[in-house]
């Protein structure tokens, strides 16, 4: 007598047969799938079977805009990452007007040692007037001659004198000027000093930021996209590699898409919101999200 089960009636002696066999059939199949995943954790030196990623429980073009979501903030992280200013520019500007300083202060030490050589032969030129003075008006010199030569060597060296006194004059106003702007250029380089620690500190910190944003996005993306069905998100990519990056697109108002602002059939519109099918645009191709 065959065995009864639910549903069933008892005058069904075929289907009352098939229902064991089915049976029978199911555990042998299962079964067998358990025995290949042993074999294959084995295979991998692991004690238990593997898990497969789970699957996202979301609308099928939901899941692809999210993923896009994610691409989309990881290129911007990256775009960000790549203009970030490391102070090349301020380097540059500091390096200049370290330079500047270094060359006014060259030069202003070079007419200091200068001014120092003329003043010593300014005393020397007033040494030997004195000497000669002091002979010329001794009386021990009593000859026209010698004594007409001492005044001639007098009114030479009175002439040398002045033109170093003038070239003294003017050589320390251009030290002093040089001291001005020693002192100015250096408080220069010492404020684009502190502006570049100031921009290499905020580009440090802001750098450091992106990277791990940056990382948390990969992360997340490489996690949800292996939940996602592998042809999906195969038909995802391609899409993403021609379109510019952006292969899922809003439905705007009125039926509009959002890639290329076609207007959509009513009907395309409603499946789109309604069901959970991968639908795109006629015009541009692109897969359409109909949520917010």
């Amino acid at each position: 007598m065959h065995p009864t089960y639910p549903g069933t009636k008892q005058n069904s002696p075929g289907l009352a047969a098939a229902r064991p066999l089915c049976a029978v059939g199911q555990r042998s199949l299962a079964t067998q799938v358990v025995a290949t995943c042993f074999r294959t954790a084995r295979i991998h030196g692991k004690d238990s079977i593997p898990e497969r990623p789970k699957s996202v429980k979301m609308p099928l073009a939901a899941q692809l805009y999210h993923l896009q979501t994610l691409d989309s903030r990881t290129a911007a992280l990256e775009a960000e990452l790549a203009s970030l200013d490391d102070g090349s520019t301020l380097q540059a500007q500091l390096e200049e007007a370290g330079g500047a300083e270094s060359a006014a202060q060259a030069d202003l030490h070079e007419k200091q040692s200068r001014s120092r050589i003329m003043e010593l032969e300014l005393q020397s030129t007033i040494g030997k007037v004195k000497k000669i003075e002091t002979d010329l008006y001794s009386g021990r010199v009593g000859n026209p001659k010698e004594l007409q030569a001492m005044d001639a060597d007098i009114q030479m060296l009175t002439r040398q004198r002045g033109r170093t006194e003038e070239d003294v004059l003017n050589l320390m106003e251009q030290i002093e000027q040089l001291l001005e702007d020693t002192r100015r250029l250096e408080k220069e380089r010492e404020a684009r000093e502190q502006a570049l620690a100031a921009h290499l500190e905020t580009y440090r910190r802001r750098q450091e930021e992106l990277k791990s944003e940056l990382e948390t996005t990969r992360a997340e993306r490489e996690t949800f996209a292996a939940q996602l069905d592998p042809d999906l998100l195969r038909r995802y990519e391609r899409l993403r590699g021609r379109k510019e990056g952006v292969a899922v697109v809003k439905i705007l108002s009125n039926g509009i898409c959002g890639g290329c602002h076609f207007k959509l059939p009513g009907q395309l519109v409603t499946r789109v919101q309604e069901e959970d099918v991968v639908l795109t645009c006629e015009e541009c191709g692109r897969i359409l999200y109909g949520g917010p």
